[in-house]
């Protein structure tokens, strides 16, 4: 079967889907649902959605958030791990009940870094979790208890 090319001057309409880039106002639909509980978004699935996921023979559990804007309703997804947070060069991700986080071999000890009688290494995806629900709850970084 021959694939017909066009001439470059041809402009080529429709037959491919939309993009979207950049920042945009969502709001939370829904977290982890069913296909039924998708359904009654208007969100068609074929099947029962699977939150567990395998890269190089480890599972992880996906965190599924579907977003929606007045444009678009899209998914944002989290990997996630009980497994803590290690650097190639050996250092743990560190975070605490406010929710900083950084990478240090041993417990933080900065200037800046808050409540370090909460620090506790992190797990992997865990960083990205408390950033998303800062930024979606619009908490300022430094002040409560988020953890």
């Amino acid at each position: 079967m021959a694939i017909k090319s066009n001439s470059s001057e041809q402009e080529v309409l429709g037959g491919g889907i939309q993009l979207y880039s950049g920042l945009s106002n969502f709001n939370v639909i829904a977290v982890n649902p069913t296909m039924t509980e998708l359904h009654a978004l208007g969100i068609n699935v074929k099947s029962e959605p699977n939150y567990y996921v395998e890269f190089s023979g480890e599972e992880y559990f996906k965190l599924t958030f579907w977003i929606k804007n007045e444009d678009l309703t899209t998914r944002m997804e989290i990997l996630m791990q009980s497994k803590e947070t290690l650097s190639k060069t050996g250092k743990n991700l560190w975070i605490n009940n406010i929710g900083q986080s950084v990478w240090s071999e041993d417990i933080p000890t900065y200037d800046w870094w808050k409540n370090p009688e909460t620090s506790r290494k992190a797990y992997t995806g865990e960083r990205t979790l408390i950033d998303f629900v800062k930024a979606w709850a619009n908490v300022a970084h430094g002040g409560r208890s988020i953890i």
